[in-house]
């Protein structure tokens, strides 16, 4: 960097907010860069800071005083704070990575040039990004799912990037940290990018401050604080903001995002939590959730019927009472034919609508309906290439349909894009492997799904233990199946077919079982 140029950029920074309120925090940026690129030193250290900047005597301890350490980290605030508001466009950067003392200077060539990014993370793939949870600032708890889902919203939105890789909330969601961790939460999760931010929700208002960290720079290159009258369509909106500027930011200069359509009816945020209530259903997978959801989804339709996102949602929900058995009614219409009717709703309102599309292939493929489930899993995947959840449940049925290859292929993006995924994703490994009888191999992956309250996960364990002559390990997973299900008592060839297409492999499943002690009926 020309000292000319520098000396411009350095005495802008330090006219700046952050810095004219902190005359500290103006001649430790003043010393460490005078003494960088002026006089050439090739390394500071605490006391040289301490002495030279701080006002401190020869002598001043450092291992036991954390001033030199607390000044630099304000120092790190005022910066980030600088180039995210003031400095925004700036084309010159002054960073300090963490654990050194020693500025780093680049030229990033302006932001309303996206490439220029690309360049300074030394990448010429796609970039990665991972999305941590927004921060619930509201003071109650209760409102933690609304922050989850909105989170949940911004990476759906950003999976219909294709210039993006978006790290699943099954991983980053297990990374609720504070902003001056950031750095290392991007290197462990191997990223590019971290956006993180908080939430504040009152009776009337919410408020969502969100941040673009670049990890190979380590700061922050785009913040903005949204305050809306809380109404879904504001919050609509608000995610739209963020996930377009994230594209905009990370993405290649022709990267678009392709919006979603949403409904203008809805001005009910309780109509909007509804949806919410489904992503945390779909992160535990319980009957209490589930329930929850349904609740929350049937009023929501019934007040807001065109709301596509619920009825999709919804019909997700009827399909978890057909699959699992939560919550079921025997009285009422049979819950896949409510999936069904509730899939195509979806559709009608908005012919787009992702989660539509995804309750929509699961339910043909339900129905055994084959042609037209590939029909909509393809539409979907094609829509929502990088959504992660969606994925993996279109990949297991699409390997049960005997496309083990590319169902397989499916679920190593799956999870390349979910490393901390649930336990449900190594299914149909273990099947395949079963199929193939290797059942050391599927043994392997079984004992990774590792779901004892799924009935799946001890039905998967006891035909394996069967077929491999181990009775005792067998009979304790089997009764643990039964206890969960009591209908694998009286139909397991029922149960083993919801799930398993092919008749031989089905019935090699109920062999298992069989070996593992279960007495099958003969018919």
């Amino acid at each position: 960097m020309p000292h000319e140029h520098l000396s411009k950029h350095l005495a802008k920074v330090l006219e700046s907010d952050p810095f004219h309120v902190s005359p500290t925090s103006c001649a430790l940026l003043g010393f460490m860069v005078n003494e960088s690129i002026v006089n050439g030193r090739g390394k500071l250290s605490a006391n040289d800071i301490a002495t030279g900047a701080l006002g401190q005597a020869q002598g001043f301890d450092t291992r036991t005083n954390p001033l030199v350490r607390v000044q630099v980290q304000r120092l790190r605030k005022a910066l980030d704070h600088y180039y995210a508001h003031e400095g925004i466009n700036d084309p010159w950067r002054i960073s300090l990575p963490k654990g050194s003392y020693q500025p780093v200077f680049s030229k990033l060539g302006g932001h309303a040039d996206p490439s220029s990014l690309l360049e300074s993370s030394g990448k010429g793939f796609t970039p990665r990004l991972a999305v941590l949870p927004l921060e619930n600032l509201s003071g109650d708890a209760s409102k933690d799912y609304i922050c989850d889902g909105i989170t949940q919203e911004i990476i759906h939105l950003l999976t219909h990037c294709r210039e993006l890789q978006l790290l699943a909330s099954g991983t980053t969601f297990h990374y609720r940290t504070t902003p001056d961790r950031i750095l290392d939460v991007g290197v462990e999760l191997n990223v590019d990018y971290v956006l993180y931010g908080s939430i504040r929700i009152d009776a009337k208002e919410i408020r969502v401050t969100a941040f673009l960290y670049d990890v190979h720079i380590a700061q922050n290159v785009w913040t903005e604080q949204y305050r809306r009258e809380l109404t879904p369509a504001n919050v609509f909106e608000i995610q739209d903001d963020i996930a377009a500027v994230i594209v905009g930011q990370v993405s290649n200069p022709h990267g678009m995002l392709s919006r979603l359509s949403r409904s203008k009816e809805i001005d009910s945020f309780s109509a909007y939590a509804a949806v919410l209530r489904y992503y945390a259903y779909q992160e535990s997978m319980d009957p209490e959730s589930h329930l929850v959801a349904k609740i929350a989804l049937e009023q929501a339709v019934s007040l807001y019927p065109n709301y596509a996102e619920a009825w999709g949602c919804l019909s997700a929900v009827y399909g978890g009472e057909h699959m699992f058995g939560f919550n079921a009614e025997p009285d009422a219409e049979p819950p896949l034919d409510r999936a069904l009717a509730a899939a195509k709703k979806a559709l009608q309102l908005v012919p787009d609508c992702i989660i539509g599309l995804y309750s929509l292939a699961n339910c043909y493929y339900y129905r055994r309906e084959l042609p037209d489930f590939r029909i909509a899993a393809q539409r979907a995947i094609e829509l929502a290439p990088n959504r992660s959840d969606m994925l993996s449940g279109l990949a297991l049925h699409i390997a049960y349909d005997g496309q083990w290859e590319r169902g397989l292929k499916m679920l190593d993006k799956a999870r390349n894009l979910n490393p901390l995924h649930p336990g449900w994703f190594w299914f149909p490994y273990s099947l395949n492997a079963y199929r193939q009888r290797n059942y050391e191999e599927a043994l392997r992956y079984a004992k990774q799904i590792n779901m004892p309250g799924f009935y799946w996960d001890h039905v998967f364990l006891a035909m394996i233990y069967g077929q491999l002559g181990s009775v005792k390990e067998a009979k304790i997973h089997l009764n643990q199946s039964v206890e969960l299900n009591a209908g694998l008592l009286s139909d397991p060839e029922n149960i083993i077919a919801t799930i398993v297409l092919d008749p031989a492999l089905a019935h090699h499943c109920v062999e298992g079982l069989a070996k593992a002690g279960l007495k099958i009926s003969a018919k």
